[in-house]
């Protein structure tokens, strides 16, 4: 959960500048023992910059949908991503893993298939990385509203490791599965190579940005 947040507010700094990474993806992410770090920011640009291109670049099971159907990268891209490594942090492998990465995986991603999740991953962690994988752009949450519902869970974590002695984090996982869930509710309330695809199917539930 704390690396998570780290990646998190990584990505939040890099989206204050309105700058997108566009080969976000487990590789990229560094750990020093205390702190997680995103890097490889290579192929990253402005937001109001981008424009579609016939060649993408990156590690395609990280690879947004729309992207890979000709539209340009944008914030809520590389949010997709965050989803993705989500999934990857709750298995322990990487997004299908025992596939190619060629044009099946690919259409089969526009036709709404995301990666697995561990066996016991709390169901608020697996519906918020379902809606970052959303195909919908504008039903992704932002940087800043994962930073800060991400802020408020560990920062209830931290206080139930601070109130009770000896507690494992399976422990602590039912205690904070309430506090998680009416989160989200709230949330949902408010609100490295090449690849080229052509006649990919839309993603399911896609719509052109205006």
């Amino acid at each position: 959960m704390y690396q998570l947040y780290d990646v998190i507010r990584n990505l939040k700094y890099l989206h204050d500048l309105n700058y997108c990474h566009k080969d976000f993806h487990s590789g990229n992410i560094l750990h020093d023992g205390r702190f997680a770090y995103i890097s490889d920011f290579g192929l990253s640009g402005p937001a109001d910059k981008q424009k579609s291109e016939d060649r993408i670049y990156g590690v395609l099971p990280y690879i947004a949908p729309e992207v890979l159907n000709g539209e340009p990268y944008t914030l809520a891209s590389d949010i997709y991503s965050l989803g993705v490594i989500m999934a990857e942090f709750s298995s322990g492998n990487p997004p299908f893993y025992d596939r190619k990465h060629d044009y099946k995986l690919s259409l089969d991603v526009c036709n709404g298939l995301r990666p697995e999740f561990g066996k016991g991953t709390p169901e608020f962690y697996k519906k918020l990385a379902y809606k970052c994988m959303n195909a919908i752009l504008n039903q992704r949450p932002t940087s800043d509203e994962l930073h800060d519902m991400q802020l408020k869970l560990t920062i209830k974590v931290s206080d139930e490791y601070t109130s009770r002695q000896n507690i494992s984090i399976v422990e602590i996982l039912p205690l904070i599965d309430t506090f998680a869930v009416l989160l989200l509710k709230k949330f949902l309330l408010e609100r490295q190579n090449k690849f080229r695809f052509c006649h990919l199917s839309k993603p399911q539930g896609f719509a052109r940005q205006s």
